[in-house]
């Protein structure tokens, strides 16, 4: 099993910072933000963090029937994690207690925090993490929600409570509490809840099948879903 663990030295942003910044999906972490590097074998294979991170993903996708979907804003707060490459990580500086003090948590309490959730992502690793095929965030919103953002060069993936939207150049697949849905770039949709029929629907696309599939089915999709592990290793 992989182990992560922080450097001693915790520092803070002196400037924000963007650990993703691609066509579909923007990350920015605030200025101010105390951090340390998670390392893994002694390399460098993330940051641990205590602060803001706001995000947006343009969950669109153009089909041969125009435009489906929309745009997901969000927040990351408290204590977060980032896993990817590092290389534009601005140049850090010394952390003190005046940098804890602004977000009411001792230097401590980071530490456990963080050691808690790096554990906890440890056991559902069980190899090394290879930081060139993307880069993960997760932490919890305002909401208290568990927060996974993965992006990757083919796809990106938001896991936000039980709401996932996943999004390619391809497709574009929203799982919600009583349904999934999968919509293709060439227009076909793919409907499924809990309470549907199989039978004609009103969506007018050539592929829609609703099919009931019960709640027990739906619980466990939204589990596997939330294996974020499973998307970015």
């Amino acid at each position: 099993m992989v182990r992560f663990y922080i450097e001693d030295r915790l520092s803070v942003l002196p400037r924000s910072y963007c650990p993703i910044s691609a066509e579909r999906v923007v990350a920015e972490v605030s200025e101010g933000t105390v951090c340390a590097r998670v390392l893994s074998d002694e390399e460098p294979v993330g940051l641990a963090l205590l602060g803001t991170c706001r995000f947006a993903v343009d969950a669109i996708i153009e089909t041969t029937d125009g435009a489906v979907g929309g745009s997901v804003t969000g927040e990351l707060n408290g204590t977060f994690v980032i896993f990817g490459n590092l290389s534009t990580l601005p140049e850090l500086e010394a952390a003190d207690d005046q940098s804890f003090q602004r977000w009411n948590v001792s230097p401590d309490r980071f530490v456990k925090q963080v050691m808690d959730i790096l554990d906890e992502m440890a056991a559902k690793v069980p190899r090394s993490v290879d930081t060139k095929r993307g880069t993960m965030l997760a932490g919890e919103d305002n909401g208290g929600n568990h927060t996974i953002l993965v992006e990757s060069e083919d796809r990106v993936v938001l896991v936000r409570g039980d709401h996932v939207v996943a999004i390619t150049d391809d497709a574009l697949v929203v799982v919600d509490d009583d349904r999934v849905s999968v919509t293709t770039s060439q227009g076909r949709c793919v409907e499924i809840g809990r309470n549907t029929r199989l039978g004609p629907t009103d969506s007018g696309h050539p592929f829609s099948v609703p099919y009931s599939v019960g709640t027990l089915p739906f619980r466990a999709l939204r589990r596997s879903w939330n294996k974020w592990y499973d998307w970015w290793r």
